[in-house]
């Protein structure tokens, strides 16, 4: 989910880069993109960057992990039938509200993540 564009001079700009595909048309990728950002209140910067990953582009594989991981607790949340009419023991030891908490746990460390 994208938040809405904070406010001030300059703090609504966006580039977007993401994974490269063959079968992808980046003019037909940037004309998707620009209007959900858009409404968001951004304004792209520049064409929507598609790059190859490589251990040179840790930017990519730092979004692809927070996506994956963001993914399954999505998932797992979006299922709340899951953890109906579970006792407080079901609850703690139910292997996909492990792996709900312990994305979520990466999640926050992932964003505190320093690179020095």
């Amino acid at each position: 989910m994208i938040p809405k564009a904070p406010k001030g001079a300059g703090k609504n700009l966006i580039a977007v880069a993401c994974d490269d595909r063959d079968d992808v048309d980046p003019r037909d990728l940037h004309e998707a993109v620009k209007p959900v950002l858009e409404e968001k209140g951004y304004v792209l910067l520049e064409r929507v960057m598609q790059s190859v990953s490589a251990p040179e582009s840790v930017g990519l594989m730092y979004a692809d992990l927070v996506a994956y991981l963001q993914g399954w607790v999505a998932t797992i949340s979006n299922d709340a039938e899951l953890f109906e009419g579970l006792d407080q023991e079901q609850l703690e030891n139910s292997g996909k509200i492990k792996k709900l908490r312990s994305s979520d746990r990466l999640i926050k460390k992932i964003k505190r993540l320093e690179i020095l």
